[in-house]
């Protein structure tokens, strides 16, 4: 166990712990559970983390009754009713409803809040990337609130490097507002199991290959699954005799195709196996653990978390080569691009060929997987919790959403006028003379010629501006 931090965050953190509710927890439900858990761990006894459900759900959550410094928080409102009011934009601040403190929200969708600070987790931004892999439901959801939950939180985390710049990219968030906190994996669950823990878990889930290539992962078209099975059709009789590819996961979207294709190549004897049932969280180590490479060939992740789990337990990995795999895996892997079935079945190959070189790249990826722990992840989550706490803006969130117009109106006017060279005038400018305008003018100016309507037009502008925001400024001084 670490040793107690002292921290700046106060007395709570508040989780949103709805992705701990499903039955079956998601990749989102699997990282924040051990995110809290590790986080339970490094906290001292001032703070206490508080998970939040809606009613009826935190039976569902008992077992964190067993962790130091955490507790399940009931909201006063069933699911539906709840996510109902926030997709109405009638929801009361969470933190009128259950108290002020620093609010993480695992997964894209936040919750307004008066004046508490929030971080959000942004896992990727696969949907604006390659918005025809969505679900059409989803997608017209996520389009319709992603700017809503990225603009209303103090501190976006992103869990690569990669999604970071995409976020900054794509939406437009501060790129000094998003922070980086790398998902883990539970060295001390994956881990290389022994002959017979294998061999038990391939026969509870049917799996009759000695050998066998494997995927883990949904079944999605995002996945690139047509281009693996390819890969695997393609290659030599000899390796197809002696590996099989099975595919595990939980039934995705838009895969009817690849479904119906792996359908017509099992018919022609071809050892392409999924499993009829999900494969618990418990029997996944020893389904790595039996497999001879583990292959991810994803078009867009957001982390490189199966092959992660793949290293650790000491299973060679070739994924494709897209940044969050380079970031994760590094030189402990071999790479195709996720465009070329060709490349992938040339890899597989090599792999299976060049043993000695795949035993290196095994004992690099045993050493990837110890930079990427849980206890790391909850570390740097803090640091984060603790830089939010020691900056919080104090100021409702309605204050500060209404100066962040204030500036964009701001300076869209300024560059309609001819301006774009000078940083906007920020609330606190003192333009109350004619001498000062002239001198900002000259400043705006200084690389260009306006003309006389842009001239005089920037004059009116800033002097309507001095009339309008001396008393906004007044009411805002009140209301702090």
């Amino acid at each position: 166990m670490s040793a107690s931090q002292k921290n700046n965050i106060g007395k709570s953190i508040f989780i949103d712990g709805m992705s701990l509710v499903i039955p079956f927890k998601s990749g989102v439900g699997v990282a924040l559970d051990n995110t809290i858990k590790s986080l339970s761990n490094i906290i001292d006894d001032t703070c206490e983390i508080k998970i939040l459900v809606t009613l009826f759900k935190k039976r569902y959550l008992a077992e964190y009754d067993n962790y130091k410094n955490v507790s399940v928080k009931t909201l006063p409102l069933p699911a539906k009713i709840m996510e109902a009011l926030l997709r109405l934009r009638l929801m009361l601040p969470i933190d009128l409803i259950v108290g002020e403190g620093i609010y993480v929200f695992p997964n894209y969708k936040n919750w307004p809040l008066w004046k508490s600070p929030s971080v959000t987790y942004f896992h990727d931004l696969a949907f604006m990337r390659y918005p025809q892999y969505i679900q059409p439901k989803n997608l017209k959801y996520l389009q319709k609130y992603i700017k809503t939950w990225a603009f209303r939180t103090q501190v976006i985390i992103a869990i690569s490097e990669f999604t970071k710049k995409e976020i900054a990219k794509l939406i437009g968030y501060p790129y000094d507002n998003i922070n980086v906190v790398y998902l883990g994996v539970n060295k001390s669950h994956f881990y290389r199991r022994s002959k017979e823990e294998i061999e038990t878990a391939k026969k509870k889930y049917n799996i009759t290959y000695d050998k066998y290539l494997l995927f883990v992962g949904n079944i999605e078209p995002r996945k690139n699954l047509e281009s693996l099975v390819d890969a695997y059709v393609n290659l030599p009789k000899r390796l197809k005799k002696t590996y099989g590819l099975v595919l595990v996961g939980g039934d995705g979207w838009l895969n009817e195709q690849i479904i119906k294709t792996i359908k017509k190549l099992k018919s022609l004897d071809e050892k392409i196996f999924i499993p009829d049932k999900i494969i618990s969280n418990q029997d996944l180590p020893a389904i790595y653990s039996g497999s001879d490479l583990f292959i991810q060939p994803s078009y867009y992740e957001g982390f490189s978390m199966t092959p992660l789990e793949a290293m650790s337990c000491s299973v060679p990995v070739l994924v494709s080569d897209i940044p969050p795999h380079r970031e994760v895996v590094g030189d402990a892997g071999y790479y195709f691009r996720p465009e070329s079935a060709k490349e992938m079945t040339n890899e597989i190959k090599k792999a299976i060929a060049n043993y000695a070189q795949t035993q290196k790249k095994v004992s690099l990826g045993i050493k990837r997987s110890e930079i990427f722990t849980w206890e790391n992840t909850a570390k740097q989550l803090f640091n984060v919790l603790d830089l939010v706490a020691t900056n919080i803006d104090t100021r409702g969130p309605i204050i500060r959403r209404l100066i962040v117009i204030y500036n964009k109106c701001d300076l869209s006017i300024r560059k309609l006028l001819g301006e774009n060279k000078l940083e906007p005038y920020r609330l606190g400018s003192n333009l109350d003379n004619k001498e000062e305008i002239k001198a900002r003018l000259v400043s705006d100016y200084i690389d260009e010629e306006p003309n006389l309507i842009q001239k005089s037009g920037l004059v009116i502008y800033l002097r309507l501006r001095h009339i309008i925001a001396s008393p906004v400024k007044h009411i805002l001084k009140r209301l702090c």
